[in-house]
């Protein structure tokens, strides 16, 4: 798990912390189970409450997560899913992005 120390105020710095999860199955080239790998491979990052984006609601960071998976898909057959752990608006939430 990732945990993350800097306070984040854009979405690129969010998604930033997510690619670095990504790089280390991809460029390892470690197979995802979903194809032939021996384990799931889970990009798992861990905010609480470092999140400072204006606006941000557990929707809105489910949509930015899922448009950067849709637009690198290279990471299909190294990621089996990112998980995104958060407090938003002092509230727990937890977002899990299937890669398919």
């Amino acid at each position: 798990m990732k945990r993350v120390a800097p306070l984040i105020h854009d979405e690129g710095k969010l998604v930033d912390q997510v690619k670095e999860g990504v790089a280390k199955f991809t460029d390892a080239k470690i197979q995802a189970l979903g194809h032939g790998g021996t384990k799931r491979n889970i990009v798992d990052v861990r905010y609480d409450d470092k999140i400072r984006i204006q606006g941000a609601t557990e929707s809105s960071i489910r949509a930015r997560i899922e448009r950067y998976v849709q637009q690198n898909r290279r990471m299909v057959g190294f990621v089996d899913e990112i998980a995104i752990h958060a407090e938003i608006d002092s509230k727990d939430v937890d977002i899990v992005v299937e890669v398919k």
